[in-house]
């Protein structure tokens, strides 16, 4: 499941989408940073709930249960080190 996603991360992806999943690539990196909802808004000039947006869609992906999850999925795919 978590090469499927690193796979459409990457590959032959329409431009929108690839913004959109370095978007979420950047969001994740700053939630493995404990930052929240409303500091990543500021820091990546979007809206708080274009985040939780976000957040949501990255949950379903990873099909984890909250925030928790996609911290581990980065820490296993090295997008954030401890």
């Amino acid at each position: 499941m978590y090469v499927v996603y690193a796979k459409h991360l990457i590959y032959n992806t329409p431009k929108s989408e690839k913004d959109s999943h370095l978007t979420e690539r950047g969001i994740i990196k700053l939630l493995c940073q404990q930052l929240s909802a409303n500091e990543i808004a500021k820091k990546l000039f979007i809206s708080e709930q274009t985040v939780k947006n976000h957040c949501y869609r990255i949950i379903t992906k990873l099909e984890t249960n909250n925030v928790i999850g996609i911290i581990l999925f980065a820490i296993r795919k090295q997008i954030f080190t401890i």
